[in-house]
């Protein structure tokens, strides 16, 4: 299952969550970082509490790095942005 995960915490926890993923779960998974990241994107716009979306972007981009890092080491193709 996909998840939405908070990288702000332990970069090991989080990282050993992501080699624990099937393919499946790491594409699907990258999809929902991809959505969060859109999202609190979009927060920031409408200017909701700046600090405290910036720390949520900062860390849902974070762990996305760590979730398609795991993805290249196992030669996983995730889906491109453009």
């Amino acid at each position: 299952m996909a998840k939405l995960l908070n990288a702000a915490g332990s970069v090991a926890d989080v990282s050993a969550t992501f080699e624990a993923m099937s393919t499946e779960e790491l594409i699907a998974t990258d999809l929902v970082q991809r959505g969060a990241i859109d999202a609190l994107e979009k927060l920031m716009e409408f200017g909701v509490s700046l600090q405290t979306v910036d720390e949520m972007l900062t860390s849902a981009r974070f762990g996305r790095q760590l979730l398609r890092s795991v993805a290249v080491d196992r030669g996983v193709r995730l889906v491109n942005e453009e």
